[in-house]
């Protein structure tokens, strides 16, 4: 085989593989609008996950805030009460 005959049969199947994952993800890649669409779902999963990573870490900066507040308040107690017996 020569070069160029090897350079179209990879080509011709790079387009069918592309073709059959496009169509297990049910995309028509013929159709743009369809293909336009699908980059838009992706699109948004990624702002959806990054929104959720942001919401996780103030979730858990919240639950670390209340905890330290409450250890602290403890501690102010239990220092007002040594001192007013």
């Amino acid at each position: 085989m020569t070069e160029a005959e090897i350079r179209t049969l990879a080509s011709a199947a790079a387009r069918e593989a592309v073709k059959e994952v496009f169509s297990l993800m049910r995309v028509d890649p013929t159709d743009i609008d369809s293909v336009n669409g699908f980059s838009d779902d992706l699109r948004y999963l990624r702002r959806q996950r990054e929104a959720a990573e942001k919401i996780s870490f103030k979730a858990v900066a919240a639950i670390f805030t209340t905890a330290a507040t409450g250890a602290a308040a403890l501690v102010w107690l239990g220092v007002q009460d040594f001192f007013t017996r």
